[in-house]
């Protein structure tokens, strides 16, 4: 019983960090499309990972779905179309 409920909390506390990271990401985007482009470069440089000579920026995916759900749900919206198509074809006659 008590492996469940720290399962659940576990489940519970990676998604808030998932959000919160999300979030922070998508204000430093807003903030970057906001500035000219030198700007933006010396921004980067502040919260860039690594050394100073490089400049290694952590990528956050954007999408909310894996590719696995988006490949379904395409295929699913690719039958129900040729349904449709199919339905219309033998109603015309």
């Amino acid at each position: 019983m008590k492996k469940n409920v720290y399962d659940r909390f576990d489940k519970i506390f990676y998604f808030i960090d998932f959000i919160s990271i999300l979030k922070w990401a998508q204000l430093v985007l807003t903030i970057e499309r906001s500035c000219p482009a030198k700007q933006r470069f010396d921004y980067q440089g502040v919260y860039a990972i690594g050394a100073d000579d490089k400049r290694d920026l952590m990528v956050i995916k954007r999408a909310t779905k894996s590719k696995a759900v988006q490949r379904k749900g395409a295929i699913g919206n690719w039958k129900v179309n040729i349904y449709k198509e199919k339905q219309d074809f033998v109603s015309q006659g």
